[in-house]
């Protein structure tokens, strides 16, 4: 199994660990950026490939779960995006447990697509569906509700997976910007 790490924002301590490609940056500004950087490492460097797992750097996927999620797609196949979904009853921030229902309601309204947790930042990718996301315009937080949306226009089902709750000092890494990032995310939903 090959494994990258991809560093976004740039001020997360993972880069200095994290292996490079040659020619390729892996310090990315914006999460879209920064994961369509390692999908199309993927693609490029390991062709052979199944399953490709995102997982956020801060600290709120359990390694257990990115596991979890790794053994749910290759279990499933190519033709599902795995979630790694996150209850919201119980410790979780307003900003992220707010913007997490309002999204999942917009979602379900604007595309017929029931998702718990939109905002989750572990998936499971399958190798095919990786083409397609490169294709995509946004680059920022907006590209994983995109990622979402495509599904559907792609033949792709969602499935998900529970896994643990887990914000680290109430979610003070985060460099989601609820106004600026909410709005690029909505825009989403109107095209």
């Amino acid at each position: 199994m090959a494994a990258a790490a991809l560093n976004s924002p740039p001020s997360s301590k993972l880069s200095s660990a994290a292996p490079r490609a040659p020619g390729r940056p892996f310090r990315e500004s914006r999460q879209g950026a920064a994961l369509k950087t390692g999908l199309n490492h993927a693609v490029v460097e390991h062709p052979g490939s199944v399953v490709v797992v995102t997982a956020d750097a801060d600290g709120q996927p359990a390694p257990a779960d990115i596991l979890k999620v790794a053994s749910a797609l290759t279990a499933a196949g190519d033709g599902h995006l795995i979630l790694g979904v996150r209850g919201f009853a119980t410790d979780v921030p307003f900003r992220s447990r707010f913007g997490n229902s309002l999204t999942r309601r917009i979602m379900k309204i604007v595309t017929g697509q029931a998702i718990s947790d939109t905002q989750t930042g572990l998936r499971g990718i399958p190798f095919g569906f990786i083409p397609a996301l490169l294709r995509l315009d946004p680059n920022g937080y907006d590209f994983e509700l995109d990622m979402l949306v495509t599904c559907r226009s792609s033949g792709i089902t969602i499935q998900e997976v529970p896994i643990a709750t887990i914000y680290l000092n109430g979610n003070r890494s985060s460099h989601f910007n609820p106004l600026r990032d909410s709005m690029r995310i909505y825009f989403i939903f109107a095209r």
